[in-house]
């Protein structure tokens, strides 16, 4: 079975480079889309709600925030993918046939190997 590879390569904290099939955007201005509110919302999600049974208040809290999840990965994909180049590539990842897709993420800043690349989707649900 085939596997199609789409890397991201961050040089930094503000800039990427999407490579596919052997063709490279170079380098792609990023912006990364979380404020650090949605970073401490999503640690408390994960860290605290979801190892521990809390009472009502937390509930409510954990459900405005997983309500936000999806518009954060849509957010994610857009940083990324927005530049004509970035979703050239990804259109061509995205269309092949069978076989596994793999997305690799390649970078040395904490900051970026940090995001929630998990909640990654496409604003056009394809």
């Amino acid at each position: 079975m085939s596997v199609a590879e789409l890397t991201l390569r961050f040089s930094g904290r503000d800039q990427v480079a999407v490579a596919f099939d052997g063709t490279d955007s170079g380098p792609l201005p990023f912006t990364g889309p979380l404020a650090p509110k949605d970073r401490q919302d999503i640690a408390w999600y994960i860290e605290t709600y979801g190892a521990h049974s809390l009472a009502d208040p937390d509930d409510a809290e954990a459900r405005r925030i997983s309500g936000r999840l999806p518009e954060i990965g849509r957010a994610l994909f857009t940083a990324v993918f927005d530049p004509r180049p970035a979703q050239r590539l990804f259109d061509r990842f995205q269309d092949l046939a069978g076989g596994q897709r793999v997305l690799t993420i390649e970078a040395r800043d904490p900051a970026i190997l940090s995001l929630p690349w998990e909640l990654l989707q496409d604003p056009n649900g394809v």
